[in-house]
């Protein structure tokens, strides 16, 4: 992989975005990234996660666990096992990872349902972070049945997350639940998206809930993200009331129903979203492109690249637009928001990893 040799620097462009609606204009930034060497001498994987100075990975192709990366401002470096894949005691499914409220790191497993939670303290020390009598694990599965899909979660409390997904049956109907781990109960929130097209609820659900994703910024509002459109919503809750901030993207999808549980999309338009947030901003990523900066006229498959990042403040108002130098398909932030990473996961090739710096911006 190519490495850049200069510093990571930044061009702030005085150029101004006429922005939609009454929005006033904002600020583009060019940015300019550093690639980051990866040492894949020892099975490191694409990223999932990012926790403090390491890079957390599951294999695609190697089933035998989850890894952890130390990253710097210049490299992934070679990974190590970290969680075993299995049914057994402290082995895990298919795991969605975060962080909870006292910093902790968070493994929610969600092998055919949702099936664990295990909070591990916060530990720089990798021996210690995997040591499992470290860990503090919830059986969560006697929880009722529940129809997760979503690719992560967001921690309000010492006992509850906030997840995509709804339980199985009449209350099929909603987008986002809260799950009272401790308890085991599930509340759903009251969200259904109003697009006019009548299939069954198993079936919108699955549109607007699978690969989606929540965010909050520890201050009561949170960020919707649907999977594939461009659909994103600031809210607040009250009790299990969602009430909508802002409308940051409301593309309706175009489809119809198969059968009882899946739907046929009937026109799509190459175009998606992928957020990233932290306590004070929310940044989407614009993917309409391929990987080389070329726009993509039909939707054939997820391969779909981007290089402008919005940002956001909580309110739903626009900041700034910044104008990447590479073309990615995700975004993540460092745990102490100076960084902006963008990845492409080409499995042709080995993955690509880009450093900006975003601190003071």
């Amino acid at each position: 992989m190519k490495i850049l040799k200069s510093f990571i620097f930044i061009v702030v462009s005085f150029l101004f975005l006429s922005c939609a609606g009454n929005e006033a204009s904002v600020t583009e930034i060019n940015l300019q990234g550093l690639a980051l060497k990866v040492d894949t001498s020892n099975n490191t994987k694409p990223i999932k996660y990012i926790y403090g100075n390491h890079a957390i990975s599951q294999g695609i192709y190697d089933e035998s666990g989850y890894y952890g990366s130390a990253i710097t401002d210049k490299e992934l470096k070679s990974s190590e096992s970290l969680f075993k894949i299995g049914n057994g005691h402290n082995e895990f499914g298919w795991v969605i990872f975060g962080k909870g409220i006292d910093g902790s790191f968070v493994l929610l497993d969600t092998n055919a349902g949702i099936r664990s939670l295990t909070m591990i303290p916060a530990n720089d020390n990798i021996s210690e972070f995997k040591n499992a009598e470290n860990w503090v694990s919830y059986d969560l599965k006697n929880l009722p049945s529940f129809r997760y899909t979503g690719e992560n979660f967001f921690a309000l409390s010492d006992s509850t997350i906030m997840v995509v997904g709804a339980p199985m049956g009449e209350k099929m109907q909603h987008l986002i639940s809260i799950i009272d781990f401790k308890n085991l109960k599930v509340t759903p929130l009251d969200y259904w998206p109003e697009d006019g097209i009548k299939v069954p609820d198993l079936v919108k659900h699955a549109v607007y809930a699978d690969y989606g994703k929540v965010f909050g910024n520890g201050k009561g509002q949170y960020l919707y993200q649907c999977g594939r459109e461009r659909y994103a919503f600031v809210f607040s809750i009250e009790g299990t009331k969602v009430n909508v901030i802002k409308d940051l993207y409301k593309v309706y999808s175009d489809y119809t129903t198969k059968d009882e549980m899946n739907y046929i999309t009937l026109s799509r338009n190459p175009e998606e979203l992928y957020c990233d947030t932290d306590a004070d901003n929310i940044y989407i990523l614009l993917k309409d492109s391929n990987k080389n900066g070329e726009k993509l006229e039909k939707w054939k498959d997820f391969n779909i690249f981007g290089n402008l990042v919005e940002v956001y403040d909580w309110s739903g108002n626009k900041k700034s637009v910044l104008r990447l130098d590479h073309y990615g398909q995700r975004i993540m932030l460092s745990n102490d928001k100076s960084k902006l990473y963008l990845l492409s996961d080409d499995f042709d090739s080995d993955q690509e990893i880009w450093v900006y710096d975003i601190k003071g911006l």
